[in-house]
């Protein structure tokens, strides 16, 4: 996903507007990106946890390399924690609970 919107990231220009604030512009979007808080008005950034198209062109002018900005829960190592512990299936479906339905009979 992180190399599908690195391609959208067409060089725009730039303005560094402070520590870690950038202004970036592509014909009439404009976006203001905070690096630091890992913010950009576009809100792609916030709402996902990838670097928007915006914020790539900010971290790439810095040389500073996009995959540390995207979330954690993204990185192999949360999905590792995710699924370390081994869930078993009931065998028989009567065996869970009901908590708000029946159980249709199921005839095989």
């Amino acid at each position: 996903m992180v190399a599908q919107i690195i391609k959208q990231a067409k060089v725009n220009t730039i303005i560094t507007s402070g520590t870690g604030l950038y202004e970036v512009s592509h014909r009439e979007e404009r976006c203001r990106v905070d690096i630091v808080s890992s913010t950009c008005t576009c809100r792609m950034w916030e709402l996902s946890g990838i670097p928007c198209k915006y914020a790539i062109n900010a971290l790439r002018t810095i040389r500073l390399k996009v995959e540390d900005y995207v979330h954690a829960c993204y990185k192999k190592s949360a999905n590792i924690r995710a699924y370390q512990v081994m869930l078993f299936p009931s065998a028989y479906i009567r065996a869970y609970q009901v908590m708000l339905f029946p159980i249709p009979d199921i005839k095989h």
